[in-house]
């Protein structure tokens, strides 16, 4: 597959490999180093895993002071926005 990227320097498009996602590139038009943009690195990676945990305890702690039926919804919905951060973060 394939990313899509715009030179930050010049403009140009260009395609390059989906493994550099997340990285750097030179672009063919100008030469200069330029962002591929998307979320492919570890440390990124492991934030959202932080991030998603962060949700899902708030959630539990939430639930278990309001109620255990509120709590279940709680979990439901943090779940479900881990799973929306995990998509687009």
């Amino acid at each position: 597959m394939t990313a899509l990227v715009r030179c930050e320097h010049c403009g140009a498009s260009f395609e390059v490999d989906d493994r550099l996602t997340g990285g750097i590139t030179n672009c063919p038009e100008c030469g200069k180093a330029t962002t591929v943009p998307g979320l492919r690195d570890g440390l990124a990676w492991l934030s959202l895993v932080g991030v998603a945990a962060a949700v899902l305890a708030i959630a539990v702690v939430v639930g278990r002071v309001a109620g255990v039926e509120y709590g279940v919804l709680a979990l439901i919905v943090g779940a479900l926005l881990a799973v929306v951060l995990a998509r687009f973060l």
